[in-house]
This record gives C-alpha cells, sequence and structure tokens, in this order.
C-alpha cells in the first residue's frame, strides 16, 4: 500500500479539527510510541520526549541518584580504598572515612577533580556524643521536690541557671511560664516584666525522650547539634532560638572580626549588669546611734606623710566623729588604743600628729609646726577613713533625702607601719590586734552608760606592702598570704560583734596593695590573693587599688589619701545604703591568636578609657598603658594597645609567642605597679584637689588640671597577671 506523505503543519490554534493536524498529530502519536529517537516535535515546534526518551532520562536520573547515594551510604574503611573507588564518587560529591586516631567516627572526604581531599569537618561518635553528654551531665545537678528540677552550676558549684517544669530562672533574669498568656513572662532580677512571648518554650520536662542521632541531640525542650561555624555544639530550645553555644578547640573562627568583638562585649556587659542587679543583704546596716568604722593596715592605713592635713574643717550636718581628738590613737604602736585627750566622741576632722617618743608622743602639731616639717617626715596626717566617711554619709544623705542623721558614725584608725600581716594578726606576741579590741571596747562603754545602741559596719583594712619584701619575714605566697588575710577578717568580725553583740557581720573593705611596692618576683601574690578574697566573699569589696592618686614616693600625699578615702566612701555606699555587689575593674578573659591578645573586663561604668595615674605628683601615661606581657622565653614587645569596645582591650605583640603566655597590668617589670586603664564612673567626689602654699605640701602638688576641682573617680583597673588561652 502506497505511504500517504506527511502533510504539512499549520498554525492553527489549538485544539485543531483541520484533517491536515489530525493525520500529522497520528504520525506523531506513532513516533512517541514506537521510535527508537529520544524526542519529537509537534505541529507549533514544540519538542517532546518519546517513551524511549522518557525512558532515558528516568534511567539517567536513577543513575545520579545511586552515584549520589553511594559516598552518602557507604563508608570508607581507609581513605586508599576511597580512592581507588573514586569512579563511584561523583565530583564535588563527598564521602566519610572511618577515623584513624579515634577523635571522631569517620572524617569528610571531597572528590576534587579526581582526588579526595579532607573538608575539615567530622562525624562525631557515640564517645564524642557521650562526652557531651558527661559534660553537661557535670553542670547538672537535681534537687528535690520543692526545688527546680535542674540547676547549671559553674566549676566551682555556684548555681548559673535553674531549670523548673514551667520556669528557667539565671541571676539577672527569670523566664516563667504564664496559663494566661500561653507562653513566657520575662522578668529582670527585680522583678519588672521585660518581654512576653506567647510560645511556650519550655513545658513538660518530665516527658522529654532525647533522641541521639549523628551530629544532634534532640529532645522537646532543647536540641544540642553540631555547627561547623563554631567548630562545636549549638544549644536550641525548642522553638529554635539560641540558649548557649559550646565551642571546640577548633580555630577556624574569625576571632579577629567585628562580629567577636561584640560577643565578647555583650557578655562583658550582661556580667556587670548582672552583678549590679544583686542585692547583699548579709551585711550590718548603719541603724545603730553609734556605727562604727574601723581601719586597719600599716603605714597608708594611719595616714603616714599625710601632712599637711586637709578635711581639718568640721561637717556637722555629717555627724561623723573619732574616739578622742584624732581617728587614731595617742600611742604609735602598742596594744591598747588610748584616745588622744580622753575616751570622748568627739566631731571627726583630720590632724597631724608629732613623732615624739612615747609615752610624751603623738600629741596634735600646730600648723605652723606642720609647714617646717622637712621633706620626708613620717608624721601621721590625713587618712583615708575621714575622706570615706565624708563622702560615704554625703552620698547616703543625698540617696536617702534627710539633710542630716542622728545616728553617728566613728572612725577608729588601729593601724600600725610597717607590720606585715603576721604581726597585725590575732595571737602576735606585740598585741597590735588588741588595738581593734581596745577602741570598740570603748566605744561600746560609751553607748552603754548612754542606754545607746552600737555596732560596727565597716572594716577597712590598707596593706600589706611589707609581705611584699621577703627580707621582712612575712608570707609572700599567694594562698599563704591569702589564708592569712581571711583569718584577720574573721578574727575581726567574730571578736568586735562579740562585743556590741550584733547579728549582722560588717562589711569589710580592701584596697589593693600596688604602686612601687609591687613585687613581680612572686607574680604579684599579694594583690592577687586579696583579688581572691573579694571574688570568694560576696561580704568582701575592694574598693581601688592605690596607684592611681598622687603620692610622696611610697606613702600617699595629703590630697591621695583623701583621694582615695572618696573611693572607699562610694564602695561603702553602693555597698551598704544601695546594698549593691561592687567589684573593681577587673580582667574576666585573656585569649591569644597568634601576635594578638584580646583581654574582655568586668566594667560597673563603661566604657574603658585611657587616664593618666599619678606618680609622686606627676601625670604618666605609660607606652603600654600598664600592659606587660611574657612567654616561656621572657618578655614579648607590646606593640600597640587598643580599646575596642565598652569592654575589650587588644594588644598587639612584636614577636610569635612560646610556650604559657600571660598577660600582666601594673606589674613592677612594666610600669612600676602602674596603669592607665579605668572606666567611665562619673560620680562627682565631694571634697576637691586642694594646694596651699606655705602648709607643707611640696610644690610639685601644685597641679593645674586638679587644683579645685573635685577628685576624679574613674575606677582604676586592678593590678593582675592572666594566662592567656590559645584560639
Amino acid at each position: 500500500m502506497a505511504e500517504v506523505p506527511l502533510p504539512t503543519p499549520t498554525d492553527n490554534p489549538v485544539p485543531s479539527t483541520d484533517i491536515r493536524d489530525a493525520v500529522y498529530a497520528g504520525a506523531m502519536l506513532d513516533k512517541v510510541v514506537t521510535s527508537t529517537e529520544l524526542t519529537y516535535t509537534d505541529r507549533l515546534g514544540g519538542e517532546h520526549y518519546t517513551v524511549d526518551g522518557m525512558k532515558a532520562e528516568g534511567d539517567k536520573v536513577v543513575e545520579e541518584t545511586r552515584q549520589n547515594l553511594i559516598p552518602l551510604s557507604r563508608q570508607y574503611m581507609t581513605l586508599a580504598e576511597a580512592q581507588a573507588d573514586i569512579a563511584n564518587i561523583p565530583a564535588g560529591s563527598a564521602t566519610y572515612v572511618r577515623s584513624t586516631d579515634g577523635s571522631s567516627l569517620a572524617d569528610e572526604y571531597i572528590n576534587n577533580a579526581g582526588t579526595l581531599q579532607p573538608t575539615g569537618r567530622k562525624m562525631p561518635s557515640q564517645a564524642a556524643i557521650q562526652a557531651v553528654l558527661d559534660y553537661i551531665s557535670s553542670l547538672i545537678a537535681t534537687d528535690d521536690a520543692d526545688s527546680p528540677l535542674l540547676t547549671l552550676n559553674d566549676e566551682a558549684g555556684f548555681r548559673l541557671a535553674a531549670f523548673g517544669l514551667n520556669a528557667i530562672q539565671s541571676n539577672a533574669m527569670t523566664a516563667e511560664y504564664d496559663e494566661f498568656i500561653d507562653g513566657f513572662v520575662f522578668r529582670d532580677s527585680v522583678g519588672f516584666v521585660i518581654q512576653q512571648i506567647g510560645t511556650p518554650l519550655l513545658s513538660s520536662v518530665d516527658s522529654v525522650q532525647p533522641v541521639v542521632e549523628q551530629q544532634r541531640l534532640v529532645t522537646e525542650a532543647f536540641s544540642a547539634e553540631s555547627d561547623a561555624d563554631i567548630s562545636g555544639f549549638v544549644f536550641r530550645d525548642s522553638v529554635g532560638f539560641v540558649l548557649m553555644n559550646l565551642n571546640g578547640e577548633q580555630s577556624d573562627q574569625n576571632n579577629d572580626g567585628i562580629d567577636d568583638i561584640s560577643r565578647r562585649n555583650a557578655a562583658n556587659l550582661a556580667v556587670a549588669a548582672a552583678i549590679r542587679d544583686e542585692i547583699n543583704t548579709r551585711i550590718a546596716r548603719p541603724v545603730y546611734d553609734y556605727n562604727i568604722l574601723i581601719t586597719d593596715g600599716q603605714s597608708l592605713s594611719n595616714g603616714v606623710e599625710g601632712w599637711a592635713a586637709m578635711s581639718k574643717d568640721i561637717r556637722p550636718a555629717l555627724n561623723i566623729n573619732m574616739l578622742g581628738d584624732s581617728v587614731r590613737p595617742k600611742n604609735e604602736n602598742g596594744s591598747t588604743f588610748t584616745p588622744l585627750n580622753g575616751a570622748e566622741i568627739r566631731p571627726a576632722r583630720a590632724v597631724v600628729q608629732d613623732l615624739i617618743a612615747p609615752p610624751d608622743g603623738g600629741n596634735l602639731m600646730t600648723d605652723e609646726a606642720v609647714a617646717a616639717l622637712p621633706r620626708g617626715a613620717n608624721n601621721f596626717g590625713e587618712t583615708v577613713d575621714i575622706g570615706a566617711m565624708w563622702m560615704w554619709r554625703e552620698m547616703q544623705l543625698q540617696f536617702r533625702g534627710l539633710a542630716t542623721d542622728e545616728r553617728k558614725i566613728v572612725a577608729v584608725n588601729c593601724g600600725v607601719g610597717g607590720q606585715i600581716i603576721e604581726r597585725l594578726s590575732k595571737g602576735h606576741s606585740w598585741g597590735f590586734y588588741n588595738r581593734i579590741i581596745s577602741a570598740v571596747t570603748q566605744i561600746k562603754a560609751i553607748a552603754d552608760a548612754e542606754g545607746k545602741t552600737c555596732g560596727v559596719v565597716g572594716f577597712l583594712y590598707l596593706g600589706n606592702e611589707y609581705n611584699y619584701d621577703s627580707t621582712k619575714g612575712g608570707a609572700t605566697d599567694r594562698a599563704e598570704y591569702r589564708a592569712l588575710l581571711r583569718k584577720l577578717i574573721d578574727d575581726v568580725i567574730t571578736d568586735t560583734t562579740a562585743i556590741t553583740g550584733q547579728t549582722e557581720p560588717p562589711l569589710t573593705v580592701l584596697y589593693q596593695t600596688s604602686g612601687s611596692w609591687t613585687r613581680d618576683s612572686t607574680n604579684m601574690s599579694i594583690g592577687e590573693a586579696q583579688l581572691d578574697i573579694c571574688a570568694a566573699d560576696a561580704n568582701v569589696m575592694m574598693a581601688s587599688p592605690a596607684y592611681a592618686v598622687t603620692d610622696k614616693g611610697g606613702h600617699l600625699d595629703a590630697n591621695g589619701y583623701r583621694w582615695l578615702g572618696m573611693q572607699f566612701g562610694k564602695v561603702l555606699h553602693r555597698a551598704i545604703d544601695r546594698r549593691q555587689n561592687w567589684r573593681p575593674l577587673q580582667p574576666l578573659s585573656v585569649t591569644l591568636s597568634g601576635t594578638f591578645l584580646r583581654a574582655d573586663f568586668l566594667v560597673w561604668s563603661p566604657p574603658l578609657q585611657f587616664r593618666s595615674c599619678y606618680v609622686g605628683s606627676s601625670p604618666t601615661t605609660y607606652a603600654a598603658k600598664g600592659f606587660r606581657v611574657t612567654d616561656d622565653a621572657g618578655d614579648v614587645p607590646v606593640t600597640r594597645v587598643d580599646i575596642v569596645a565598652d569592654t575589650v582591650v587588644d594588644i598587639t605583640l612584636g614577636r610569635e609567642t612560646t610556650g604559657d603566655v600571660y598577660l600582666w597590668y601594673a606589674s613592677q617589670t612594666g610600669s612600676n605597679g602602674n596603669g592607665n586603664l579605668f572606666d567611665s564612673d562619673t560620680t562627682v567626689a565631694v571634697a576637691n584637689y586642694e594646694f596651699h602654699e606655705g602648709t607643707g605640701q611640696y610644690p610639685e602638688s601644685n597641679i593645674p588640671e586638679l587644683v579645685n576641682r573635685p577628685y576624679p573617680l574613674n575606677n582604676p583597673c586592678v593590678a593582675f597577671r592572666r594566662q592567656a588561652i590559645a584560639i
């Protein structure tokens, strides 16, 4: 039968009833079914698959899928075995090879132009997952039925957060389920609502059934998932918000970038905010008729070289007092407190006392006699406790909205110059400790005779410079000195509260021994031990290191004592009146990356700033701002120091480091115990820096930028030595 020619396609719209289009369509249908060609063209020019074409495309998809599944479903025992099977691993695809060192279950490799290369990613083993679970378990403690189900603690056992059926609580914030909004209410530490979220984040914890997969741990309440971006695990809540990160040790993060600075700065600010929000209810309140302020220590406690006295005027509205005619006793040494000119409570003022040998010495000096004293004379003058009382009571009255207060503050200064802590402690044969007992006992007798109450509300301790000097016979070891200072504080609290009958312990306020007394040979042990005690006991606070203020070369001058006293008074107000958990400017952590150190700081009043400190009467700024870096090879040159955020300092080094790396601040070698890092506290001192020619003040203490202006109360950074952690 003769074959009918295939008609020429028309451009008729679809559907078409033209017989030519019907014949053409029938021919194409035959081609779809019986042709071995893979495609055909319709009458309008469109290309389509035939049956064989569709089969070929399906086979292609199956093969590609098979090729992709092979590396995912198959795990090679060795890299050589995987390389030999490279034909089954498509270019650009990844496969896994069993780990040879046991650090993971398998390591990921990618086919790069026919060669398998490691990607750095690892498939965690059951041991790795168990390690994470064990780490979490080590931080979690279960409590009784009336307590949170779980508590998250730090390595020292202090609670960081608590988890209940319907609440999460930390020091700074509480998140509690509220059935009325079917979600969570976030409150700050004093109960004010911060935010409400109408989606439950955590409930029915007791019904959670954990599921462990290759790279993640999943529960109904949270998930822990491996994250290559941070080389560790990310913990998320049930709706995906990040709870916390646990970073691994791989250093593929961009720790030099703005993101790292921002993260660290935000974390540092949060730490400071949480501390500022803490309320300390465990210290004595100034509610007695006679509120006793004890000062002890060595020569910087009792005002050696503090002439000419500055705070000579009496301020009746403050109602601040002393026992006798001086805060100090008449006797420079000895085991009793002998009030100057009688055991009476008198208005407090700064005085200068002579150095005539006992029993005739310790008397008041006239202004003319003070002006005639030779340079370097060790006469007692202005003291820290006078300035502290001025500042504290002024801030207290302003805070309470009062013009005056009938309750007296009474200062007794029991310090003895040139003594190691062992000689100032209870039980030493020289009996200096008993000066404290003697003073408090006399005030108690006065109060009892008047039918009034008394209590010790503050213990100010300023020492021990001589414990830095190994030739003086005292403890120079950090732990040994710390134990001695701890015992001295405990003895003072126990013995004085037994005399007064009070139930609340007094606040203890230290300064940090610093400046030219610092010794690097002991790794700044005394200053570090003082920090240790403050960190361990909320009732012990550090007002400030002593290096920032003016001095006479070891001892402070009169302005320096009063300036430091203003810092003590500021802390007394914050801690006693406002019940705040005061902390000085100090480091939180130090990291090392190549020739680059980054230090995080606890900053009470951000931002950080560089300021001059005073060496003698000279404003001084150091090239490295007081920082020093050492490693196993010795000192590492510091080429640059920058404040890069409110709470973060970057330090650039002049060479690569080796071994253990330490960051020092206010060290003996680097800056003679001084430094230039301060915060931005804007508290205004209630007294001005003064210079009066002809009074005995040294001419160099006439400092134009300070005279007749309030003492700056920016908080200086404490002296420290911290090991840097390599990242």
